[in-house]
């Protein structure tokens, strides 16, 4: 899959707007997740970057085929072993599945450093999702 055009705004909006420090537009294909396009404070995270599916929060969208929220990773015991979690120890996490044709072809996720003080409201919750309906609109098979 492949975005027919850059979604570089909305996503730092929206990260602000969340108070996280990573908006990422994954690709998943069988248990391959593919960044597309991504909004971080480094570029340890880049566009075209791979891992497997498992590896990410992202796979618990996929598996639910739904919106996931987490407030504080870190107070979670299962969670504290998670390969995002050793490596970049991010706390705070939304992501939502990207439908193409009523398949699951990637998720739109947002995390941060720390807890997301208060939690991730209804309100949040649907921004995520009315962006992510969006950049479904805007995924293509590659050529």
């Amino acid at each position: 899959m492949q975005l027919t055009r850059s979604f570089a705004e909305p996503l730092s909006a929206l990260n602000d707007d969340l108070g996280t420090d990573i908006a990422i537009i994954s690709s998943v294909v069988d248990a391959c997740y593919t960044i597309l396009e991504v909004q971080a404070p480094s570029d340890f995270l880049d566009a075209g970057r791979r891992f497997p599916l498992g590896d990410t929060y992202c796979h618990q969208v996929v598996q639910d085929a739904k919106t996931i929220s987490y407030d504080a990773l870190g107070r979670i015991r299962a969670e504290i072993l998670h390969p995002v979690y050793t490596a970049m120890q991010l706390e705070a996490y939304v992501g939502t599945p990207l439908w193409y044709e009523r398949k699951i072809i990637g998720t739109l996720s947002f995390s941060g450093f720390g807890p997301k003080v208060g939690g991730f409201n209804a309100q949040d919750l649907k921004k995520v999702e009315q962006l992510a309906a969006e950049i479904s609109t805007a995924l293509e098979p590659k050529q």
